[in-house]
């Protein structure tokens, strides 16, 4: 979440600074520069959703972790149901250590269901490890 904050901070930034120098410019009271600002500032804000959303849909809500099952809610809600810890055989594609943007240690998990379809988490350290 750090990261997702820190990046729309920046992108704010960016878009307010260019705006900014757009008005200062001494072609600002065209009015064809102002529908190129408005189409600009469109833009930005569209990429800075379309990012943010992005970013934030390898990373579950929760994960419920049961005897028989192993539950994911995604970050909009979607549930999917896995066989038993032991059996998702999980691989790491990517380890992030903690860190500034991090307070924990977070992998980017591929784990398969009894169908073989695989999915991408991004996760704590350590969740999907058998006991």
């Amino acid at each position: 979440m750090r990261t997702t904050i820190l990046y729309l901070a920046v992108v704010l930034i960016l878009t307010v600074l260019l705006t900014a120098l757009d008005l200062a410019s001494a072609d600002a009271s065209h009015p064809g520069v102002q529908q190129g600002l408005e189409l600009f500032l469109g833009v930005a804000a569209l990429l800075i959703v379309e990012s943010a959303i992005f970013a934030l849909s390898p990373a579950p809500r929760y994960v419920e972790v049961g005897e028989d099952t192993v539950v994911v809610v995604g970050r909009w809600g979607t549930r999917r149901t896995f066989g038993p810890l032991a059996d998702l055989a999980p691989r790491v594609l990517k380890h992030f250590p903690d860190g500034l943007l991090s307070s924990r240690s977070v992998d980017l998990v591929e784990v398969g269901d009894r169908s073989g379809r695989r999915r991408a988490y991004q996760v704590e350290s350590g969740l999907f490890d058998p006991e």
